[in-house]
């Protein structure tokens, strides 16, 4: 899935990849992560899956000083068992100046996801973000109005598009509405 030619590839440029922060939002066995690993000065693991928290601890063993995982879910709420990008930074007192990447692939949770992150997206310096548009069939267009609010930031999707053919309750009901944009890019500079 991460192919060149990938509408589902997070990155096209390796350079985004280079900074202190990277929050694998919806890590599942963390492969994004191990990938880009020595590029970033800390990993955030943001999983609750169970039977991938017990992958993930195994392989992320070797970076236990610079990979924590967190077995919350993410939202726009702050409670027990789930959490908000913006209560994240600010109880870890994470720099918004500092170089930070975002990659989110939470099954249809993202526009929760970054409605609790309007501080680090209004805030951030230096962000970058790949966020799936996929999951829901106007995600494209609902996340793209979310991210196009904040000053600065530039949005691209990838190319191509994703055939959902897995999804037969939505491909029967809506015959066109399973072709979707797989993700979106944000870059933010100030």
């Amino acid at each position: 899935e991460q192919d060149k030619n990938s509408p589902h590839r997070y990155v096209d440029n390796s350079e985004v990849l280079e900074g202190e922060y990277l929050f694998d939002c919806g890590a599942a066995e963390g492969i994004f992560a191990l990938d880009n690993v020595e590029k970033f000065r800390h990993i955030y693991l943001f999983e609750v899956d169970e039977e991938w928290i017990k992958a993930l601890q195994f392989s992320c063993e070797p970076y236990k000083e610079k990979i924590t995982i967190v077995n919350k879910y993410l939202s726009d709420c702050y409670d027990g068992m789930q959490e908000t990008i913006d209560h994240f930074v600010n109880e870890k007192r994470i720099n918004l100046n500092a170089p930070i990447f975002i990659k989110m692939d939470v099954e249809g949770a993202e526009e929760q996801v970054l409605k609790g992150a309007e501080k680090v997206l209004n805030d951030s310096l230096n962000l970058n973000m790949a966020v799936c548009t996929y999951h829901k069939e106007h995600d494209e267009t609902t996340l793209y109005e979310v991210l196009k609010q904040y000053e600065g930031m530039q949005l691209e999707f990838t190319r191509g598009y994703m055939i959902l053919y897995y999804d037969k309750a939505v491909s029967e009901r809506f015959p066109d509405s399973y072709i979707r944009k797989g993700v979106l890019r944000a870059e933010k500079r100030r």
